[in-house]
């Protein structure tokens, strides 16, 4: 259920030591759910693994990926990534969209929290080590199959606000006497629907064994506009040429592509019911109606988008928009036992990745045409110069090495392992774009290159598997080139790290294992002129993991402290109208505090055939987290956030809780509390007897008057309410996150090893008295109709009818 050690997957291969604290996932489970990605239930089975729930048909939220919370501020939400996790996929980093991972090719996850002085620069926020699966050598050929059709809805929809007559405009009226009412939630709003398939083919013999799979996904967004799809496949294959030597290979190929534009769910959710959906002109109802309601516009019309030139208008109706992205990766490794050395072993692994995306985006002239006027409606092509299309090509490749020498000595019960190796890597990357509009187009472009030089060494020793100390020197040296060739500009910076990790292992009594592990970088950053200050980072972390003889029940505990000191920033100066920057570099320090805790087991056993088996895990988190400034100037955020006083997504103070909720009080900002939630508990749960398994996960989030805040000024319990004045709201909740219930067929053919069907759910119910869309991602009412504040991006119920079969 959950083990410390790092794995064969992890970085160096190492011995199974109290390295890292690490987490392994049921990949089971993952397989079933109708999620667009592998990491949408992973949330559920990790505690400290957070991230944003699906409102989107791609479902990729690695951007707002954290484990055990921030480490790091950003200035805006474009930097959100910066305190994501790392992946790594068979030894070797990973890029890209988290949509090219399919869960059935997944054999085991493993989540490190303290990684940075085994993975350097990679492991500062944490790092998710998967191990794709690989060919059976006793079985010829394995096929395996698995499918499901898909239906979405939204998860939570808060109710229409009451209309207001007085300010009824003179269309509003006249529909109303017309007796016309439109639910614009619902003209916004589908069914959506999806499809996923997934093959494998696999097999081997006494010396080799290989692994063939394809997937497919396409999918609808439940809001109009919005759709995706997805392909990939990947080969792979191992040989042993010799007993003492394994060779190995892999190619995935990934598309990804995403489509339309969504419609505006503020403008829907507060446009007048009394309005008409098409042109009321005599003649023209085919024309869909600019503005409905005589005031604003329909939310299928109007909608914004920002590109690299900035903010452009588009629409759900009158914009093609399509985003293609293609990813190939390559990999190869080979291991050798040195004949001549016994216990020397030198592996070599190495990467290649071609990545590239293509963004397409052109309004029709349409778009600006008034439905009010029959000749604007006769001659659209008049607003040929107001139209535009936006061309932008981005692409990077990366070539990477790893070689590695280790050395394995045992003296009776003593043991030893000593490795040491390299990693070599270059990052090419850039981007094209152009904007055409008003019979001209303008350009840009630039290159970037980056080169990653590392050096590690390790020493682990055990004693009778009861002792076990291990430390780790690392030293990273990232050189980074960035190009603009419009204007000629060019920077370079380089970063030096240091990195250095110490983890103990002590078993007293059997059963019991008591573990401490301690990380610690600094790194130096030179850009042009050398900063005299030190990005400092120490990781703390003290656990225990206990289980009976008889496996039946088992608890692990982790309390972790995490200081990120004098990290390298640009301030942010908050005004009421504008942004503004200090031009001089500022340091802060973010201390990070949590406390976690599994309990698994299965209080009935049973074969879970014959006989019931019930088999359960609980998860707790709790997170803690602060700034510190010398001085108590606003770190950066969105800093008119602040002032006026909805979320930001990174508004803290000197001695504030990061991702705090500020309100304006009389020109300056008050500290109300954070948005981050007073703990977190899953319990999860399966069922099984005679082929049939139930699991479902519910999800706790706890909050009060300062803690997991969502500003939703338009909430009922708004005491200011309708007058939209600034609110925070409590987002406590309740959730039935996941479910799968699942059925193994009795079938006895020779050829067929197993087949079952499944019926599996997501967020299929919410008990909270948040008043908004999704308590989880905080997404409330919509401030007005043109507004974004309260992030109204509600998030997906997901059903799914599945069937999985294997040859």
């Amino acid at each position: 259920m959950k083990k410390f050690f790092l794995s064969a997957c992890a970085l160096f291969g190492l011995l199974a030591t109290a390295a890292a604290q690490s987490d392994t996932v049921n990949v089971k489970q993952l397989e079933r759910q109708p999620n667009p990605t592998l990491f949408s239930g992973l949330s559920s089975m990790v505690p400290g693994l957070r991230y944003a729930p699906t409102s989107d048909a791609t479902g990729d939220y690695w951007d707002s990926m954290t484990i055990r919370g921030w480490s790091h501020l950003f200035s805006s939400y474009n930097e959100i990534e910066i305190n994501r996790p790392s992946i790594y996929v068979d030894g070797m980093p990973y890029y890209g969209s988290l949509n090219s991972l399919n869960a059935t090719d997944i054999e085991k996850i493993e989540v490190m929290k303290n990684a940075t002085a085994i993975y350097g620069v990679d492991g500062a926020n944490g790092v998710i080590c998967i191990t794709t699966k690989k060919g059976n050598r006793n079985r010829p050929v394995s096929v395996s199959f698995n499918g499901y059709a898909s239906v979405s809805g939204w998860s939570r929809k808060p109710d229409m606000p009451p209309v207001d007559e007085s300010r009824m405009t003179v269309v509003s009226q006249q529909a109303k006497q017309q007796g016309i009412w439109t639910d614009w939630m619902d003209e916004v709003s589908r069914r959506a629907i999806g499809q996923h398939y997934d093959l494998a083919v696999s097999g081997g013999a006494k010396i080799f064994d290989y692994y063939v799979s394809g997937n497919y996904d396409r999918r609808q967004g439940v809001l109009l506009g919005n759709d995706a799809e997805h392909l990939d496949l990947l080969a792979k294959f191992n040989v042993n040429p010799f007993p003492w030597m394994t060779l190995g290979a892999s190619i995935q190929h990934a598309v990804d592509k995403d489509w339309g534009v969504p419609a505006n769910i503020n403008a829907a959710y507060w446009l007048s019911p009394y309005s008409y959906t098409h042109s009321t002109v005599p003649g023209y109802e085919s024309w869909p109606n600019r503005q409905p309601e005589g005031n604003y516009t329909n939310p299928l019309w109007d909608n914004y988008k920002k590109y690299r030139w900035g903010v452009l208008p588009v629409s759900t109706l009158w914009t093609e928009s399509m985003a293609k992205t293609t990813r190939t990766n390559y990999q190869a490794f080979l291991k050798a036992d040195l004949p001549f050395a016994p216990g020397m072993q030198f592996t070599l692994n190495g990467q290649a990745l071609r990545w590239k995306q293509a963004l397409n985006t052109s309004i029709d002239p349409k778009n600006f045409v008034l439905t009010s006027s029959q000749n604007d409606m006769d001659h659209p092509e008049s607003h040929e110069n107001s139209a535009y299309s936006y061309t932008e090509g981005t692409e990077y490749s990366v070539s990477r090495i790893h070689p590695a020498l280790s050395y394995y000595r045992s003296f009776q019960e003593h043991l030893f392992h000593l490795e040491t190796g390299l990693w070599l890597s270059k990052t090419t990357s850039g981007w094209d774009d152009e904007l055409k509009q008003n019979g001209g187009k303008t350009p840009g472009h630039y290159k970037q290159e980056d080169n990653l030089h590392s050096f590690y060494g390790r020493i682990t020793y055990r004693f009778k598997d009861r002792v076990g100390l291990s430390a780790v020197y690392r030293r990273d040296i990232f050189n980074n080139t960035l190009r603009e060739t419009l204007n000629g500009k060019g920077e370079d910076f380089s970063i030096g790290m240091n990195s250095f990790g110490v983890n103990a292992f002590w078993k007293p009594l059997k059963g019991l294992k008591l573990r401490a592990s301690y990380d610690s970088n600094a790194a130096f950053l030179y850009v042009g002129y050398p900063i005299d200050k030190y990005a400092k980072t120490q990781n703390f972390d003290f656990g225990a993991d206990f289980h009976t003889n008889s496996g039946r029940l088992g608890i692990t505990t982790d309390i972790y402290r995490n200081k990120t000191a004098d990290q390298i920033i640009w301030l942010a100066v908050p005004s009421p109208t504008h942004v503004g920057f200090i031009e001089q570099p500022e340091t802060l320090s973010i201390y990070n505090v949590g406390w976690e805790w599994m309990i698994y087991g299965n209080p009935i056993e049973g074969d879970g055939k014959d006989t019931f088996r019930w088999d359960a895990q609980m998860t707790f988190d709790l997170n803690r987290n602060r700034l510190d400034l010398d001085n108590e100037k606003y770190t950066p955020g969105l800093a008119n956030a602040i002032s006026f006083g909805f979320e930001s997504y990174a508004a803290s103070r000197d001695g504030d809780a990061i991702n705090s909720a500020y309100q304006s009080n009389n020109g300056t900002s008050e500290y109300l509390g954070t948005t981050t939630p007073l703990f977190t508990v899953n319990f999860a749960n399966t069922l099984s007897w005679k082929g049939v398994s139930l699991y479902f996960n519910f999800r706790w989030m706890q909050g009060n008057d300062g803690h997991f805040l969502g500003y939703n000024p338009n909430s009922a319990n708004n005491p200011q309410y309708p007058y939209t004045l600034p609110y925070w709201q409590p987002r406590t909740f309740l959730k039935l996150k996941d479910l799968v219930l699942s059925y193994d067929l009795p079938l006895h053919v020779s050829w067929l090893r197993g087949a079952s069907v499944y019926l599996s759910g997501t967020d299929l119910f919410t008990l909270t008295n948040w008043d908004g869309f999704d308590p989880e991602n905080a997404s409330g009412i919509p401030f007005h109709p043109i507004s974004s504040r309260s992030l109204p991006y509600g998030t997906f119920r997901t059903i799914a009818l599945g069937i999985n079969l294997n040859l």
